[in-house]
């Protein structure tokens, strides 16, 4: 049901966690409450230098948390803008039935930490 990418994300995500004292903070859901997705961004020099992600740990959304972290870190910070749920769902090979919310909650949360719509 996941890709061979989409495995590896999985059972090695990378940047998963909280930053302290990060320069952007993007949320989506509560977290004890359902379905929740929060990114943590450090901008330096107008590029994203570190992401990390937090989520409710399901399989799909660590590995679009860890997959879109890994993605942006290094990017110059209007890249975020490149992003929408279809590249991402794309990129990582598909997501299974019922998990399709996924996705949307890691865009979401990307775009709500540059307080843009998704």
């Amino acid at each position: 049901m996941y890709s061979k990418l989409g495995w590896d994300h999985i059972n090695n995500p990378r940047n998963m966690g909280v930053i302290k004292n990060p320069d952007l903070v993007g949320s989506v859901g509560q977290k004890g409450s359902g379905a929740f997705f929060s990114i943590y961004i450090v901008i330096c020099d107008e590029v994203v230098k570190e992401a990390k992600f937090d989520s409710n740990g399901c399989a799909a959304s660590i590995l679009c948390g860890s997959y879109i972290t890994e993605k942006i870190v290094g990017q110059p910070i209007e890249s975020y803008k490149l992003w929408t749920v279809n590249r991402l769902i794309v990129e990582i090979g598909g997501i299974p039935p019922g998990k399709q919310h996924t996705p949307v909650l890691a865009i979401s949360a990307l775009y709500s930490a540059f307080n843009t719509p998704a």
